[in-house]
């Protein structure tokens, strides 16, 4: 629960935000799949991970419907357009 703690930490303002916020819900919900995948369907964790999941991508979709995180990743010289082609090609 480590990486969730410290995503916890940066959406609190913790750290930078604005445009880390759309790739740090990309890598979360990518973590927790992997680690879902890894256990497979029938471990005693993967109700939660399905739940963690599922609530991350609906907060995600918020994000992704919000001009002012769209424009700050966009602008953010690491992001750029890069960053919306590999991680959401079909928006």
């Amino acid at each position: 629960m480590q990486p969730f703690n410290h995503l916890t930490k940066i959406m609190e303002g913790y750290g930078p935000t604005g445009a880390f916020v759309l790739p740090n819900y990309y890598q979360m919900i990518s973590d927790l799949k992997a680690k879902d995948r890894a256990l497979g369907g029938e471990a005693a964790l993967h109700p939660m991970y399905a739940k963690m999941i599922e609530k991350l991508e609906t907060y995600q979709e918020e994000a992704l419907e919000c001009e002012t995180l769209v424009m700050a990743t966009l602008l953010h010289p690491t992001f750029r357009l890069k960053l919306f082609t590999h991680c959401w090609p079909e928006k």
